[in-house]
């Protein structure tokens, strides 16, 4: 009696262990000629260059390493195979041909695995950013949850500034800073560390350096940080947190197709539907321009992995409870130059502000901007380059944004000169602004 109870015991933990392996394992498993000889199988979750989310389980059995990379939002598996030496991991990707497309190279650590992708040809890189976990991840996340727009007051001895800063990728921010003493706008191109330590650089228009501001995000609503302007001392800067925006983010990749884009949230719903609506315009033209591909390659080809690529995201110039305005760029392989829009909303009537909502029907919005551009840029010095003035000339600025300092009309991307700005002051805008227009409470300042 105590022999069959002893034997149902182990008979129960047989399957009870059978049972806790997944069904990725079983795959990894069965790459291996003797499935038994495998000593160990460990579990990553992570991104690829911060957006495409990926599960990656790898096995080894003294000699080989074999395993499966998989996109979360496609489900999409690719099969790797490797050796593991001193703790560098060297994997082939193999595609369901059998042909190698791609590589992973990086150091296995504890507790991560930070891997370098590489296509066939060594042409297209990738950064894997992996962390171990205890089971495999199956469900994706949200790729945006450490995306943020912040919007802030500065204070200064001498000036008061307006800061909007949103974090773009893993490390990297960019926003706009508006001098009140200086009534300017200045890019912001800044990078942040783990420990939220940051550095924003402050460019004019011509990409100048002008100044920089150190110090450190946290949540608190007052928070320090120390500014300097050029090469002169550093100055005490204290910030106010006016506002914290969320960003909307989608991703999505397979064995050909990647695609990305990032838009700003806001507590308005119906600003928030209708950039979803134009973003969803955007993907809906990269699903079918990948189904074209797929449909004249159906065979997974080495060079066709991750041929077809596409990328999206927003500035942010001018936020408050009364608008939000911006620019919307996407980039893609298949066209021959990044496009994109502005984008300025009514956050009170819920509504697109459109230049008809702000100027008086007499006045000729076209004319007027090339002519200021004509007065203000390409008869001064402050264009040296003669082909860049030679190509402003023909120009059209079909865009604009609302800012602090005034309307940045804006062309539209070029390949070799990129998106020319020109702000016009409300100064010299006022004269033909209608009454009760919704850039009103910019004008009085």
């Amino acid at each position: 009696m105590e022999k069959l109870l002893l034997f149902i015991a182990l008979l129960s933990f047989t399957f009870a262990a059978k049972a806790q392996t997944s069904a990725t394992e079983h795959v990894v498993f069965a790459l291996f000629e003797k499935p038994d000889k495998v000593q160990w199988i460990n579990h990553y979750h992570g991104r690829i260059d911060g957006m495409s989310e990926v599960a990656v389980s790898v096995a080894y059995d003294g000699k080989r390493c074999k395993g499966l990379l998989t996109y979360l939002r496609s489900k999409e598996a690719i099969q790797l195979e490797g050796t593991l030496k001193n703790n560098l991991l060297n994997l082939n990707e193999i595609n369901r041909e059998g042909k190698i497309s791609g590589s992973l190279r990086g150091e296995l650590k504890e507790n991560y695995f930070l891997a370098e992708w590489n296509n066939v040809e060594e042409n297209l890189s990738s950064v894997i950013d992996l962390k171990k976990v205890d089971k495999e991840v199956m469900t994706p996340g949200y790729c945006g949850e450490n995306m943020w727009i912040k919007s802030f007051t500065a204070q200064l001895p001498e000036d008061e500034m307006r800061l909007i800063v949103q974090s773009v990728e893993e490390g990297q921010l960019r926003g706009i800073a508006y001098s009140k003493e200086e009534k300017r706008s200045y890019r912001i191109l800044g990078e942040l560390d783990g420990e939220n330590d940051y550095q924003l650089l402050l460019q004019d228009s011509e990409y100048r350096k002008i100044g920089k501001i150190n110090g450190t995000f946290s949540d608190a609503v007052r928070q320090k940080a120390v500014f300097t302007k050029g090469n002169a001392k550093e100055k005490p800067m204290a910030l106010t947190l006016e506002s914290n925006l969320y960003m909307g983010c989608k991703e999505y990749a397979d064995y050909l197709l990647t695609y990305d884009i990032t838009y700003p949230k806001t507590v308005n719903t119906s600003f928030n539907n209708w950039m979803e609506q134009e973003v969803d315009q955007w993907l809906k033209h990269c699903r079918e321009y990948s189904a074209s591909v797929r449909e004249v390659n159906p065979v997974q080809k080495p060079l066709m992995r991750s041929s077809v690529r596409a990328y999206g995201w927003s500035e942010i110039d001018y936020y408050s409870p009364e608008l939000i305005s911006g620019y919307l760029t996407y980039n893609n392989t298949w066209s021959l130059a990044p496009q994109g829009h502005s984008f300025n909303y009514d956050l009170q009537k819920n509504s697109e502000i459109t230049l008809d909502d702000i100027f008086r029907k007499d006045f000729e919005v076209a004319p007027f901007v090339l002519e200021y551009l004509h007065k203000k840029q390409l008869q001064s010095n402050w264009i040296n380059d003669p082909d860049y003035k030679e190509w402003l000339k023909g120009r059209d600025f079909p865009y604009f944004t609302i800012r602090e300092d005034g309307i940045c009309f804006c062309t539209a991307y070029d390949g070799i000169y990129g998106r020319h700005e020109l702000t016009i002051p409300y100064s010299d805008l006022k004269p033909y602004i209608k009454r009760r227009s919704p850039i009103d409470p910019l004008i009085v300042k």
